[in-house]
């Protein structure tokens, strides 16, 4: 059964294993993807060629209200802190029921803002996120909804690679 937020409402996320301090909040996540327009010159219309999933960028605000949230997230901001100068910084696994639905599993820093205090008193800290997912082929153009009639011009184009396709094959 898929997670359900209404009934199971969760107010944390897992980095690297840890669960966040205080109560997160995620925003900005989505799944988007990369298209190529490719038109001709004088023509109206295009064909679009599928480029990939792009990665998703997406936030989390957590927000400290007491003095046992301050100190889990002394303890647990390591995670998030800039690596010092020389050293690579590394993806981790990062887990939340809306990220596990759009196939986010780990992901990098990207930015780390400062204490704030919000309108209800909690202290909010916004941490940036990048997925983290090596890249795959997947160049691909769409299938048409339904198919269009060809004008005759295209027709005589598609029984001209036929032919020639033919020829090949005989060779």
């Amino acid at each position: 059964m898929p997670w359900d937020p209404l009934t199971d409402p969760v107010d944390y996320f897992t980095l690297a294993g840890l669960k966040s301090p205080g109560f997160a909040e995620l925003t900005g996540a989505s799944s988007p993807r990369k298209w190529e327009e490719r038109g001709g010159y004088g023509l109206s219309g295009a064909t679009v060629v599928f480029r990939g999933v792009g990665l998703c960028y997406f936030t989390f605000k957590i927000k400290l209200y007491t003095e046992e949230d301050w100190a889990d997230w002394i303890g647990w901001k390591a995670l998030v802190d800039r690596p010092p100068f020389g050293v690579r910084p590394k993806a981790n696994d990062i887990v939340h029921p809306f990220l596990d639905q759009l196939g986010v599993t780990a992901a990098v820093v990207e930015e780390v803002s400062q204490p704030e205090q919000g309108e209800a008193g909690e202290w909010i800290i916004s941490i940036k996120f990048i997925e983290f997912r090596r890249p795959k082929a997947a160049l691909a153009k769409p299938e048409a909804a339904k198919d269009t009639p060809l004008t005759p011009r295209e027709q005589q184009i598609v029984a001209a690679e036929k032919e020639f396709n033919d020829l090949l094959a005989e060779q």
